[in-house]
């Protein structure tokens, strides 16, 4: 799911004006709402161009190839990540257990109400640990020798990372430095 924000302001606001806004963000799977503080600053009007592609290769491979991304309600024993790639597919497969224990572990660390909270941080941060280390396995010599092991150790990885990731992630917006 991805979505598009626009602000639009009058055409007469001087450079260096804040806009501040609040969004709402939801999904048709029930996430949610987290409230989202946007503030848009006012800059000089940027001249349309025809732009015409680099000449040179970029520096870093910016298309990484996405896994494919699956919740299961596992047992709270089970990993609370997985690192697969399913029979006759190039495509990897990520199955997050929201079974987890560590799961129902971090929901007891914060209220109620903060449960779809936890619940997204838990399932996307360990996603997104787990694709950081899988691009750069990827370009380890042990990745074309033993896949199957390197897919391993990074699920074992991620799911280290799986203690941590909620108390972590919902203490940042706490701790972030404020705008000038």
């Amino acid at each position: 799911m991805a979505g598009t924000f626009t602000l639009y302001g009058d055409k007469k606001l001087v450079e260096g004006t804040t806009l501040t806004t609040y969004i709402e963000i939801t999904d048709d799977a029930g996430h949610g709402p987290f409230k989202l503080l946007i503030k848009a600053n006012v800059v000089a009007p940027i001249e349309k161009t025809t732009h015409q592609p680099p000449k040179e290769p970029p520096k870093v491979d910016s298309a990484p190839s996405r896994p494919e991304i699956l919740e299961y309600d596992g047992a709270p024993d089970d990993p609370p990540i997985e690192v697969s790639r399913p029979p006759k597919s190039e495509r990897l497969l990520l199955k997050v257990n929201k079974g987890s224990q560590l799961l129902t572990d971090a929901k007891k660390l914060r209220s109620a109400e903060e449960s779809g909270a936890v619940e997204f941080v838990f399932k996307y941060g360990l996603a997104l640990v787990a694709m950081g280390l899988l691009e750069t396995a990827k370009k380890t010599p042990e990745w074309k020798v033993d896949e199957a092991g390197c897919r391993k150790q990074i699920g074992e990885s991620a799911a280290g990372v799986g203690r941590v990731i909620v108390p972590l992630c919902l203490t940042l917006p706490k701790k972030l430095p404020k705008a000038a």
